[in-house]
């Protein structure tokens, strides 16, 4: 004997009509299998409807806030790295744009590779002359400064740049060392 669409009307929550309810009624009574599972569904329907709700297990929320939290600072971390790499990206495409600019321009104003060399002796001369004026400026202080300074103004003088370097150094470490947060 089939036992369908007998199952079916038994877990339909919709009203049956009344010619089905009758045989529905009709094969119950002719089958111990369907008549079990209809008292079980029964049993089973009635159980749903006694228990409430079910409820958070405790410390739930707290746990909740500290993995949302988690999931936060996870999240902020992965924005900032792809903004410092969209910054990084950027800075290098307008470097190159320059250097190309740059280029473009040495090849518009000079007319061989020789003047190219030629400049950059020039500069690199120009650049070590400057070099050993300034030594020679410190030269001529470190000779003349002892003897017109007194020992006071030395000692102010270290300890000025004493504490500059200290200042310095405090700075930099609150630019450089990233800030611990606390969740």
């Amino acid at each position: 004997m089939g036992h369908q669409p007998f199952k079916t009307w038994l877990f339909s929550e919709e009203p049956l009509e009344p010619d089905q309810e009758a045989a529905l009624q009709a094969h119950l009574d002719s089958c111990e299998s369907c008549r079990s599972l209809s008292a079980d569904w029964v049993e089973v329907r009635n159980l749903f409807t006694r228990s409430g709700p079910v409820g958070p297990a405790p410390g739930f929320p707290t746990r909740w806030q500290a993995r949302l939290a988690v999931q936060e600072s996870k999240a902020r971390r992965e924005i900032e790295q792809e903004v410092n790499i969209l910054f990084i990206g950027v800075t290098s495409g307008i470097a190159l744009i320059l250097l190309m600019a740059i280029l473009a321009a040495g090849i518009i104003i000079f007319d061989s590779p020789s003047q190219y060399l030629m400049t950059g002796l020039y500069s690199l001369g120009n650049i070590i002359n400057s070099l050993k004026a300034f030594e020679n400026i410190l030269v001529v202080m470190a000779q003349v400064l002892p003897g017109v300074v007194p020992a006071s103004g030395w000692i102010v003088f270290i300890v000025l740049v004493s504490l500059l370097g200290v200042a310095w150094t405090y700075v930099l470490q609150k630019i450089l060392v990233p800030r611990r947060t606390t969740s």
